[in-house]
Order: structure tokens, then sequence, then C-alpha cells
């Protein structure tokens, strides 16, 4: 019974993603702020906007890591489930017995939640109830979905191994869509940081091979611009922070479907525009 004591790590988790989401946020607009009074609207202003987003950022990054490769530990062990399930019907084994079965086994992140819903079981819970409690513990939406689906098999009866077999196929599908998915997109994620580092370089290049090169010499001699290199460098330093940004969060929805998963990819490109603009323009 201690798995019923115990809360699992996936419902732990679900309550600890908010909190540090919010922190990241708060921490990164309090930053600003402080800034903002400190500076102004300077181009040291834009390079420590640039810094500290990025460094408030580190701590919802990891937490999208973590629960990305969570989620899909769940995912893909799902389908093990349901075919161990489906294995013991076929067995002719009753599903309370099989669900004790399989509460043995291990499923990665997944094996806390399956065994949290047979300490229910075995508590007195209906195994519809305990489904249901599984739903709410879901940490993602198939999770989510098979919970119920299941929860209805149960209630109405019928050929439950069948059902099994059905949802696991499913969810076998819905993994290798998703790889797939993953792996046709790759290149279009590249795309962005290709675009984002040509501007890096472009910036870099203009300001140190041209502007820089065409100013130098004796007033008289000089070339008149009607280019500023200051206002320049801060158009460009603009421009990067706002690429970085929404490119960041579009790699994020295009690479895993989620506008959050662009959270690390937003991280990695400040810390670039940073480097570049404070230590070689």
């Amino acid at each position: 019974m201690e798995a019923l004591r115990r809360p699992g790590r996936t419902y732990l988790w679900a309550r600890v993603k908010p909190i540090v989401y919010l922190s990241s946020l708060i921490i990164s607009s309090i930053s600003a702020v402080t800034l903002y009074l400190a500076l102004g609207l300077t181009y040291e202003f834009r390079l420590s906007i640039a810094l500290t987003s990025a460094l408030s950022l580190i701590p919802a990054a990891l937490t999208q890591i973590i629960d990305s490769k969570l989620c899909r530990e769940i995912d893909e062990n799902l389908e093990r489930f349901l075919m161990d399930l489906a294995d013991a019907q076929q067995a002719g084994i009753p599903l309370i017995r099989a669900l004790e079965e399989a509460a043995t086994r291990s499923y990665g992140a997944l094996t806390g939640d399956v065994r949290y819903m047979v300490a229910r079981i075995q508590w007195g819970f209906t195994v519809e109830d305990s489904l249901g409690i599984l739903k709410a513990r879901a940490l993602t939406p198939l999770s989510m979905k098979i919970a119920t689906l299941l929860a209805e098999a149960v209630r109405y009866g019928g050929d439950l191994r069948t059902v099994f077999t059905g949802t696991a196929e499913f969810v076998r599908r819905i993994n290798e869509l998703r790889r797939e998915r993953s792996r046709r997109l790759r290149p279009y994620v590249i795309v962005f940081y290709v675009s984002i580092i040509i501007l890096l370089v472009l910036t870099v290049i203009l300001s140190k091979g041209f502007i820089e090169a065409i100013t130098v010499g004796e007033a008289p001699t000089q070339i008149p611009l009607a280019i500023d290199k200051f206002w320049f460098k801060l158009a460009m330093l603009d421009l990067a922070i706002i690429e970085s940004v929404f490119g960041g969060l579009t790699i994020g929805k295009i690479s895993e479907g989620v506008i959050k998963a662009g959270v690390k990819h937003t991280m990695i490109l400040l810390l670039a525009t940073y480097t570049v603009f404070r230590f070689l323009i």
C-alpha cells in the first residue's frame, strides 16, 4: 500500500512544472524592469536583457527537457502496458489480477501511476474509479485519452482483450507517426538556426569589415556615411533579439508541436546573440 500513500513521480512533476515556469517568468520580468530603471533604453540595456532573459530561462528550459523526456517515456510504455493486459486476458487471467501483475513490472515513468491505480483497487475502489484517477494524474494527452477509453471499456464490458490489443496498436501507430514527424521536420529546425547564425555573421562582417573600414582615417578623407555605426549595432541587436525569441518558439512548435518546447531554443539563441554583440562587435 506504499504506492497509495506516496505520490508518484509524474504526479509531483505535474505540480512542479507550473511553479518553475512561473518563477522564470517572474525573474525575467523583474530583471527587465530593474535594468530599464537603471540603464534606460540603451545599447547596454538591450545586451543585458538578452543575457538575463537567457539565464532566467535556464530553469524553464531544463524543466521542459525533462518533461519532454517523461512524456515520451510514458507514451512509449503505454503500448507495453496495454499488450501485457491483452496477453493476460487472452490467457484467461481476470483483469484485476492482470493489473496486479502489471504493477510488478517496470514501465518507466508510467510505473508509479500503474502501482497507484492497483493500490486503490486493493483498498476497495472499483477499477473504473481507479482508471478515472489515473486519467486525472496523466501527464500526457495520449495517456489521458487511453485512461478514459479503458474506463469506458471496463464499465460497459465486452471483449477486453480486443480492446487492449486495438488500443495498443493505436498507441504504437501514434508513437511511430510522432517519430516520423520529428524526422521529417528536422531540416526545417536547422533552417531556423542557420538563418539566425547567418544574421549574426553578417552583422559582424558588416560592422567590422565594412562600416569600420570606410570610416578609418583622418576626418577630411573619411567617406560620408548615411549609416551611423552605433545605430546600426542597435538596430541589428534588436533584430537579433526578436528573431531569437520568436524563432526559438517557432522551432519548438515545429519540432515538438508545442510552443513551450521552444524555450530551450530561445535560451540558446539569446546566449549566442549576447556573445556575438558583446565580444565580436
